[in-house]
């Protein structure tokens, strides 16, 4: 059985349509693939327009993206800090009204049983910091029971209120900006995805008219997958630097690092030994000896991916 394996990376399905495009250029007229693209209206010239465009909109999308990181380290370094000296006025106050546990609601702070209990998002955080703020300034000048804590401890309650509200508009356009990066990347599919059609239209024309050498079809780009019937392709995802065994990987068929960055493939169920560096997007043909692999993935920030050819 001969079964097309269409790239999974963005950046792979733009590179296929650039290779069939070169050969079918190079070929001109004698093209075999020209037939079949008047029967079924595809154009090569508009499918590469479309793919300028998904380019474009993965540009914007991982702009965005990073954009979004960036905003998000800044809100964290603004809100932080605050967050930490709320917890130190919290522990005072529970000690300031040991015999009244239940005061400590007026300030904003939570409490299950005798024990506080802090917020772990950060809206719920920038919440409670400026809510033990604004209970605080309710008290005359010199009169509030955080007064001598927070000068004996150089704590700005001051500095703290204005970076928490810094800090909201730092998680607002955070949000915002991995908005705009979902919808760049809806647009960016929806140029990409009927030019994958199209390839795929190809690629399978290409698969029938080498019947006898499917891998002919590697000529314009095309991965094939030539394993025996009654295999299946499957995905998989591997954690932040760590491994993962695969077993009954398919003789003749292909593992594919579908994931942005390297990815390491070991014979076996170890990561001894020297091992096989996949690139992204990289093809590993499986030969006899490589059905059971593992693969290691050695970033510690960024999950890793695959997708390979089972007999099982």
């Amino acid at each position: 059985m001969s079964r097309l394996m269409l790239p999974v990376r963005f950046a792979d399905k733009c590179e296929l349509l650039t290779n069939v495009k070169s050969k079918d250029g190079a070929d001109g007229v004698s093209s075999i693939i020209r037939p079949t693209m008047t029967d079924e209206g595809i154009s090569l010239s508009t499918d590469n327009t479309a793919v300028t465009n998904a380019k474009a909109k993965q540009t914007l999308a991982k702009k965005n993206e990073k954009d979004a990181e960036k905003r998000t380290g800044e809100r964290n370094n603004l809100l932080d800090p605050a967050f930490k000296d709320h917890k130190m006025c919290a522990q005072f106050l529970k000690r300031r009204f040991a015999s009244n546990i239940a005061v400590l609601g007026d300030w904003g702070i939570t409490v299950n049983g005798n024990a506080i209990s802090y917020p772990v998002d950060f809206v719920g955080k920038q919440e409670a910091v400026l809510a033990l703020i604004d209970k605080h300034l309710t008290f005359a000048a010199g009169t509030s029971p955080l007064e001598g804590f927070l000068t004996d401890n150089a704590i700005n309650l001051t500095t703290n209120r204005a970076n928490a509200v810094t800090a909201l508009t730092k998680h607002n356009e955070r949000d915002q900006l991995e908005r705009d990066a979902e919808t760049a990347t809806t647009d960016r599919d929806n140029f990409i995805n009927p030019v994958m059609g199209h390839l795929k239209i190809i690629g399978n024309y290409l698969v029938a008219h080498f019947a006898k050498n499917p891998n002919k079809a590697g000529d314009w780009g095309y991965t094939v997958d030539t394993s025996p019937q009654g295999t299946k392709i499957r995905s998989g995802v591997i954690g932040f630097s760590s491994s993962k065994t695969l077993l009954n990987l398919a003789n003749g068929g292909v593992l594919t690092n579908t994931c942005d960055h390297s990815l390491n493939a070991f014979k076996g169920k170890t990561t001894t030994g020297t091992p096989i560096v996949l690139a992204p997007g990289q093809n590993f043909p499986i030969t006899k000896g490589f059905g059971t692999m593992t693969l290691q993935n050695p970033n510690n920030t960024i999950k890793g991916s695959y997708q390979g050819v089972f007999t099982a």
